[in-house]
């Protein structure tokens, strides 16, 4: 999948990158009530579509996007279109809203400690990114892992292992 996308909004062609762990955090991702807790969808995928833009463009903002000329049809195929590029597989109701239970603490915890980074270094990866890291873990976990494996550490039942 490449870095960068097209959208198009107000007939107009716009750059977007994946949203980093941190954005799709930060816009409740992940967690099982994001669903419920999103009473004003338009305002929820204009924030999605401007997190997207702003890698690329840094002033572009959910206002500014809300002056534009677009249609609802339009803001909700960039929404689709941002949600898919950045690595997330939507359900059937395609808003990508309530997409599982992702413990964002522990998946960048699990992933600044195998990488040996700080979490905030971490948070700015991708979801593709994390992914492809987690799968080589899946073969080869990382040494914290073994380590406590052999001391014994079993661990605790989840909601999902990395839900997407």
């Amino acid at each position: 999948m490449p870095d960068v996308a097209i959208i198009t909004l107000a007939r107009t062609p716009h750059k977007i990158r994946r949203l980093t762990l941190r954005q799709l955090r930060d816009l409740g991702f992940g967690s099982p009530t994001t669903g419920a807790a999103v009473g004003h969808a338009h305002t929820h995928m204009a924030d999605v579509v401007a997190a997207a833009l702003s890698r690329e463009n840094p002033m572009m903002t959910a206002d500014r996007l809300f002056g534009m000329e677009i249609s609802g049809a339009e803001l909700q195929a960039a929404h689709r279109s941002v949600l898919l590029h950045s690595g997330l597989q939507l359900k059937a109701d395609e808003s990508g809203a309530g997409t599982g239970g992702i413990d964002w603490g522990d998946l960048i915890g699990l992933l600044a400690t195998g990488c040996g980074r700080l979490p905030a270094e971490v948070a700015e990866m991708t979801l593709p990114e994390a992914d492809e890291m987690l799968a080589y873990w899946r073969k080869q976990p990382p040494a914290h892992i073994l380590l406590a494996w052999a001391h014994g550490w079993k661990p605790k039942a989840t909601v999902e292992p990395y839900a997407r």
